[in-house]
């Protein structure tokens, strides 16, 4: 099973189980009476193979697959000596992983569209293991554009401002008046140590999906949708605020509101997660 889920990029439990079946009726036990169904040696259920599955993932190190993306990464620089192609393995000793890549048609896309406004923004579950791929992106005269990606072993600051800091160094022009970001708190804070000039955004969506992923959960009791509309539509009036004085006022409205003082959840969630962020919360 390690083969196939490694090798060989089998995912889907359903399909682990087909190759399973297929290999012992057509190799373990070719013209033989193969074993009953019930046998689970054999026919393991959906679940000891999804616990199984689980378990690779989470335990393999997968250091061949390291190795051959260091060879690869050898290879594009020996190709293309101008790529900036940055790889760390992760290591027993504690190196933590890192990879950035950026080409040189990257770079001059950088160059010219980066000093203004950037856009970065992580992606998962785009490989078989739990890392966060990064992109750096700007808006040219024609569309969005990738000008630089990064994948870290972990989506802390620490890691994320090391990568900044390499694409910093190959792009010693970079240095953007404004930056856009997911809500979180580890990408806003790698990007103001990196740029401490620089003005950081949560864009508009990702606000939005928080907050509507967060009304959404049954522990924080907006069950009834006029409730949960509620809340949003003055949560929506706080966001679009576009002085000192609209942002106070509607802070204002919202704790004088019925659903302030009948949702201690609300309250906490406002004030610690969202009130200290209330500078990089605009719409953009």
């Amino acid at each position: 099973m390690k083969y196939l889920f490694i090798d060989n990029g089998v995912r889907s439990v359903m399909e682990m189980k087909r190759h399973i079946v297929s290999y012992v009726e057509q190799e373990l036990f070719r013209n033989e009476k193969p074993p009953d169904k019930t046998h689970r040696r054999y026919y393991p259920t959906s679940m000891d193979i999804r616990n199984v599955m689980n378990k690779i993932k989470s335990t393999n190190q997968a250091p061949t697959d390291q190795d051959d993306l260091h060879n690869l990464c050898d290879e594009i620089k020996k190709t293309n000596p101008d790529h900036t192609v940055i790889f760390r393995p992760s290591t027993l000793g504690g190196d933590k992983f890192l990879f950035v890549y950026q080409t040189p048609w990257q770079r001059r896309l950088l160059s010219l569209y980066g000093n203004e406004m950037c856009l970065m923004d992580a992606t998962y579950r785009t490989c078989r293991y739990a890392l966060p791929l990064f992109f750096l992106c700007v808006r040219t005269n024609v569309s969005y554009c990738v000008v630089a990606s990064f994948i870290p072993q972990q989506e802390d600051t620490a890691s994320i401002a090391e990568a900044i800091e390499v694409i910093k160094q190959h792009n010693p022009q970079w240095n953007p008046r404004h930056m856009m970001v997911d809500f979180s708190i580890a990408e806003i804070t790698a990007l103001e140590q990196s740029f401490p000039d620089c003005k950081v955004f949560i864009c508009d969506f990702h606000r939005e999906k928080a907050w509507k992923e967060w009304l959404s959960k049954h522990e924080h009791g907006f069950q009834d949708l006029y409730k949960r509309d509620h809340a949003l539509k003055l949560l929506r009036t706080i966001a679009k605020s576009s002085t000192v004085e609209e942002y106070t006022d509607s802070v204002a409205v919202l704790k004088n509101d019925d659903i302030w003082g009948e949702s201690a959840h609300l309250q906490a969630y406002f004030t610690k997660t969202w009130q200290p962020h209330a500078n990089v919360c605009k719409q953009v």
